[in-house]
């Protein structure tokens, strides 16, 4: 059995855009929305918005390979 894994930059960009778009969507309906703290929507948005950024990015790049 093969032990020697390799992770790409690629595919750490796009876990972490994963990670921040469902940060994002969990603040803005959970936090903000339902316990009316319109104070974290937009840093549920800013989160919301890298997460996306992220994935797009890694979905560009692998367009142009």
């Amino acid at each position: 059995m093969d032990k020697d894994w390799k992770i790409s930059y690629s595919q750490i960009a796009l876990l972490f855009g994963f990670v921040f778009f469902s940060l994002g969507i969990l603040g803005i309906i959970q936090i903000g929305l339902l316990d009316g703290l319109l104070e974290v929507i937009p840093y549920s948005l800013i989160i919301l918005l890298l997460g996306i950024l992220f994935i797009i990015g890694v979905l560009i790049k692998k367009l142009q390979k």
